[in-house]
């Protein structure tokens, strides 16, 4: 089924950017959307103020552009849209996002024009990743989504998100905002499974320091099962 037929449109998308999506005969369920928003494999900063923005978009043209690959409806790129870790987002899942944004009813949010500084212009031409679109091989192959089970292989799937502050390796950074160290030689070197469970479940590590959600959405990733913590445990496992 085409992907944009399974998520309710009817626009062709370009011949470049169009994209087939098994859906495997189940089309996209909203409730389902709902709950893979809250996780945090589409976590986006103020979530609840831009729905409706991202509704907008998604009832009108090309969702999979926005997403997968950071540009707006006329082609120009977006800021502060991290598609080169979306892109790999799975088409059951990305559908059954976009199907639970069209569900959101309407509201009447005027947002600001985006106005970008002399030091964030500054900053795009020393690391053009800040303009996701600039750096995604936009006709390139995407690997297919793993078959969800607790493993390692569906650990990395789900942990694509984390990349976003952890870095492409997820060995963390120097910079203000970057993640902590998750490899073995890392940040967490002495936690068990169970500890790393609960500490994404109450936001308590393991001597009981609290981690700022401010930081580290933990409120958000524990919404995750304990299925899908176990995968992304062993999937940290392997990093060295």
């Amino acid at each position: 089924m085409p992907f944009e037929q399974a998520c309710g449109h009817s626009q062709l998308f370009p011949a470049h950017l169009q994209e087939e999506a098994d859906l495997r005969g189940q089309g996209a369920a909203a409730e389902e959307g709902h709950i893979l928003l809250e996780r945090p494999r589409i976590e986006r900063r103020n979530r609840e103020k831009r729905a409706p923005d991202l509704l907008d978009t998604a009832r009108q043209v090309r969702p999979v552009e926005h997403v997968r690959h950071g540009v707006d409806r006329d082609g120009h790129p977006l800021v502060e849209m991290p598609s080169n870790s979306y892109y790999y987002i799975g088409d059951v899942d990305l559908a059954a996002i976009i199907a639970y944004l069209k569900s959101l009813p309407p509201v009447d949010n005027e947002l600001p024009e985006r106005d970008l500084g002399l030091l964030y212009q500054l900053a795009i031409l020393s690391d053009p990743s800040l303009i996701p679109a600039e750096v995604i091989d936009h006709t390139g192959p995407r690997p297919p989504a793993p078959e969800p089970g607790v493993n390692a292989e569906y650990g990395k799937y789900l942990a694509t998100a984390c990349t976003i502050c952890h870095g492409p390796d997820l060995s963390g950074g120097s910079a203000a905002g970057a993640g902590l160290d998750l490899t073995g030689g890392g940040n967490l070197p002495d936690w068990t499974e169970a500890e790393f469970i609960h500490a994404l479940r109450t936001g308590e590590r393991p001597r009981g320091e609290d981690i700022d959600p401010n930081r580290m959405p933990w409120k958000r990733v524990g919404k995750l099962t304990d299925d899908e913590l176990r995968a992304i445990w062993l999937y940290l496992q392997t990093l060295q």
